[in-house]
């Protein structure tokens, strides 16, 4: 028999945490997609492993017996990660997870002010959703990853080093709006644009709605930055987009920023790491960031 060993991964983050949401939190993905790649593990095995009681997640009697063995799993899977990881990294460049927002917009003043700071480091930028980030550092696969809004997750450590706005933009000729300020109640009338997940942008634009009980008319979901840059400038909806990929049209006038009377939603970025990590170019990596000047990145606009 065949095991798939995300379908695993996800049973044991479920019942380690007892909970769906919290495991989806820590992988990355929506709680919905850990309740199906579950629903697969119990399909393919022929048994039930979950069952809730009193809305906690519990484990069946054949679903214990499958966690125990998916903990010794996945415990000796990562000190062998960690020891091939560690036997590949001496001397090699420093290899660093980014989606592409970040890769375009934040990693050139980066990867300058490691430039300078540490001309011998040598880095190299692996592309792919915080998801995909984090489960190259958890392979080892990567020595570190820049990414948005990342809460405690086991086994890793995250540095902040730059905090922006997602700023409300509108198309420049649109006539869904009479001037530049707006309310969050507004909001409930405008269509809007929703960013792709896996990014830890549609989180925190989600949270915000939440916190002050609006829904928007939802336009399109599921979209890559650089296409809901050219739908907004179309007026054919509104979008909340991170301040420093936006900025630039922003001040060539083909977008409008929307001021929200309130204030808008707030991202952090962090470089993250594997806390059993222990590279002399990753510690070269982390000491930099404490001199870096988060106005580094404001000047690509």
């Amino acid at each position: 028999m065949h095991i798939n060993l995300n379908q695993l991964r996800c049973l044991y983050m479920a019942a380690r945490y007892k909970s769906m949401a919290e495991a989806a939190a820590r992988l990355f993905v929506s709680p919905p997609a850990i309740t199906m790649q579950i629903k697969k593990l119990e399909q393919a095995l022929g048994m039930k492993l979950v069952y809730r009681q009193h809305n906690e997640l519990r484990l069946t009697e054949q679903g214990q017996r499958v966690y125990s063995h998916a903990v010794s799993i996945f415990e000796q899977v990562e000190r062998l990660e960690h020891a091939l990881a560690a036997m590949k990294a001496r001397g090699k460049e420093m290899l660093v997870g980014v989606y592409h927002i970040p890769g375009q917009y934040l990693m050139p003043a980066l990867l300058d002010h490691w430039r300078r700071l540490c001309p011998e480091l040598r880095v190299r930028m692996v592309l792919g959703t915080q998801a995909e980030s984090l489960q190259r550092l958890r392979r080892h696969e990567i020595h570190c990853a820049v990414m948005v809004n990342v809460e405690a997750v086991d086994n890793f450590q995250a540095v902040p080093f730059f905090t922006d706005r997602l700023l409300l933009v509108a198309g420049q000729g649109t006539e869904r709006l009479s001037g530049k300020e707006i309310t969050v109640a507004q909001l409930d009338h405008l269509p809007l644009l929703l960013p792709q997940e896996g990014t830890g942008i549609l989180r925190s634009i989600e949270d915000f709605l939440q916190q002050h009980q609006v829904q928007p008319q939802i336009a399109m979901a599921g979209i890559s930055g650089d296409v809901i840059k050219e739908l907004v400038a179309r007026d054919l909806g509104l979008a909340f987009l991170v301040g420093y990929s936006v900025r630039r049209e922003v001040a060539d006038g083909v977008l409008r920023e929307i001021t929200i009377r309130e204030g808008g939603p707030e991202v952090q970025f962090s470089l993250v790491t594997h806390a059993q990590r222990n590279d002399r170019q990753l510690a070269q990596a982390l000491d930099a960031l404490a001199s870096l000047d988060p106005k580094c990145f404001g000047a690509l606009s």
